[in-house]
């Protein structure tokens, strides 16, 4: 089981056969791409709504944000994630 403190993995059972040293790799259901993505689409909604003096863009520049909570709560059960490496 791997943690972060507040999310926890499903336990995974190693069976070693033969081999001494087991590799697992430990992966987030939000990827590296759709992270920076959300928060390049914040930042340019942001700055667009703060130069225009815009509230209303200023808002929307909060539902990445928004999306990633819906996105994890709708999977919280395996946001993080234990698989095997190689």
């Amino acid at each position: 089981m791997a943690t972060d403190g507040h999310h926890f993995t499903k336990p995974l059972q190693l069976v070693f056969k033969k081999v001494n040293t087991y590799y697992v790799q430990v992966a987030c259901a939000v990827d590296d791409n759709h992270l920076a993505a959300g928060g390049m689409i914040l930042a340019l909604l942001y700055f667009i709504g703060f130069s225009s003096n815009i509230f209303f863009i200023k808002l929307l520049s909060f539902l990445p944000v928004a999306y990633f909570l819906y996105y994890y709560y709708k999977h919280r059960k395996n946001f993080i994630q234990l698989k095997r490496a190689g």
